[in-house]
C-alpha cells in the first residue's frame, strides 16, 4: 500500500523536525496552490491579479505557521510580483526576507 500525500508530507516534516499536525500542513498547500495559481497569472501579464492571490497566499502562511522552505519561495515570488508592477521598493522588502531565510541556513555566501 503507497502512502497517502498526507502520510508522505508528515514524514518529511518528521524528518526535518517539524510538525506532522495536519492543520498546518493542509495550509501549507493551500499556499503552494495560491501560489501556483498566482504565477499562471504572471506568466499571461495579470500581475495584479498575481499580487492579490499572494495575499491570500499569505493568510494560508501563516496560518501554517512561516515554515522556512515555504515562506521563502513565497516571499520570492511576492517580491517578483512587485517587480513586474514596477513597485521595486516593496519587491526589495519581500527579497531581503527571502534572503534573510537564506542566510539563516547557510544557502548564501555573504
Amino acid at each position: 500500500v503507497l502512502p497517502t500525500t498526507v502520510e508522505r508530507a508528515q514524514s518529511v516534516a518528521r524528518a526535518a523536525g517539524g510538525s506532522t499536525d495536519p492543520a498546518p500542513m493542509k495550509f501549507a498547500l493551500g499556499v503552494e496552490m495560491l501560489m501556483e495559481t498566482a504565477a499562471n497569472y504572471s506568466n499571461h501579464g495579470q500581475h495584479e491579479k498575481a499580487l492579490t492571490t499572494l495575499a491570500s497566499a499569505a493568510q494560508f502562511l501563516e496560518a501554517a505557521g512561516y515554515p522556512d522552505n515555504l515562506a521563502a519561495g513565497y516571499f520570492m515570488q511576492h517580491g517578483s510580483a512587485f517587480a513586474n508592477l514596477k513597485r521595486f521598493g516593496e519587491a526589495l522588502q519581500e527579497f531581503g526576507k527571502a534572503r534573510a531565510i537564506f542566510k539563516k541556513h547557510g544557502d548564501l555566501q555573504s
